[in-house]
């Protein structure tokens, strides 16, 4: 192919990722495909439009050139290509997700996915391993797999060191999905084996018990508790008030806590104060993270805040108690997706069957 028309390819699939997809089997839907091959895709569009572009006249042929000739930030220390070497050789190595694990296809991890994009990159100079490129191309190599990993900030100030930023960060940005959904699976495999180790040994009698012996969290399950929760029952009422009390609790159950018992008219007494005002300073000093949660309808909150107000008022009145603050931005809108359910547990008796693999599985990306 001339060289004009292979840089127009290249430069054209860069601009524009939708065209991208003419490579791949006619009919395939993009929502069933594999995210590491999209993340590979990605990569070899990437690759291409940076080793496209560049002139006829190649002063370093054989060179990969990910690096601009000009770096406007400072670098940082790199290891030795022995180093280097040693510490890129692991991913390459690392295991691909199982096709079946047990009751799914597990998500690709972050080692293979920087795997496949240190394969696809020493593909594209015909290199067979890592034993192939120079020290400047190691140096490059090392670089990548660093602003991979970086932060956004550091991913923003490394990636002016590359010839084509752009595409570094879109494809850091591609790889974090990657991270995250595997993260939330191993949450949630963690959950359900927990479960399992509750369900399979002596049970507490009491609900709230049985949530605290649990040894690993479960959001999905706390939210299912704050949904369902009847207040007029101290048990199921103090068991909401737990589970809204774990940072792992996300801010859309924490929200809808707050609504549901300003809503519903909670019995005061002595149990409520000290967890509410434990809930309320987790609040303010930002310490629920968890965004993935949503609620149905995302704007279920939005108009709660006079009426959890008043719930404050009342309880300050009832318990001759300082008034605990009103939550700044609590009742919002949240989007996100729907709790998985856990059938397994009930309000009345707790854990009250084996819990089954398919209530852990998250739904597609």
């Amino acid at each position: 192919m001339p060289t004009s028309m292979r840089n127009t390819l290249w430069a054209s699939l860069a601009l524009t990722p939708a065209l991208a997809m003419a490579l791949l089997p006619d009919g395939a839907p993009l929502a069933t495909l594999d995210p590491a091959l999209l993340l590979g895709l990605s990569w070899a569009v990437a690759i291409g439009a940076l080793l496209g572009s560049r002139s006829t006249s190649r002063a370093n042929p054989g060179k990969l050139q990910l690096l601009a000739a000009n770096s406007p930030v400072t670098l940082p220390d790199c290891p030795s290509p022995a180093e280097i070497r040693r510490q890129l050789t692991p991913l390459l190595l690392a295991a691909p997700p199982l096709a079946d694990r047990g009751w799914a296809q597990e998500p690709e991890t972050e080692a293979h996915a920087l795997g496949r994009i240190i394969a696809s990159t020493l593909a594209t100079q015909g290199w067979r391993d890592l034993s192939d490129p120079g020290s400047a191309d190691l140096r490059g190599l090392w670089l990548l797999v660093a602003l991979l990993r970086a932060a956004p900030g550091k991913a923003g100030e490394l990636a002016q060191a590359f010839r084509r930023p752009d595409a570094m960060l879109d494809l850091r940005d591609r790889l974090a999905a990657i991270t995250s959904r595997r993260d939330a699976w191993d949450r949630q495999c963690a959950a359900f084996e927990a479960t399992s180790r509750l369900w399979s040994s002596p049970r507490p009698a009491s609900l709230i018990d049985q949530l605290a012996a649990l040894d690993r969290p479960d959001p999905d399950l706390w939210h299912k508790v704050i949904r369902d929760f009847d207040p007029a029952r101290a048990e199921q009422r103090n068991a909401a008030l737990w589970c809204g009390r774990q940072l792992t609790c996300h801010r859309a159950s924490v929200a809808l806590l707050l609504h549901r018992l300003a809503q519903e008219g909670v019995v005061i007494d002595s149990c409520v104060l000290p967890r509410l005002d434990e809930i309320l300073a987790n609040w303010g000093a930002g310490r629920y993270s968890g965004r993935a949660l949503g609620l149905d309808p995302a704007d279920q909150v939005a108009g709660s805040a006079p009426d959890v107000a008043r719930l404050l008022d009342r309880l300050a009145e009832q318990t001759d108690s300082p008034r605990l603050p009103d939550p700044v931005g609590l009742f919002d809108v949240y989007d996100g997706r729907a709790p998985l359910p856990r059938p397994a547990w009930q309000l009345d008796g707790g854990l009250c069957a084996a819990p089954e693999p398919v209530d852990y599985l998250l739904p597609p990306a």
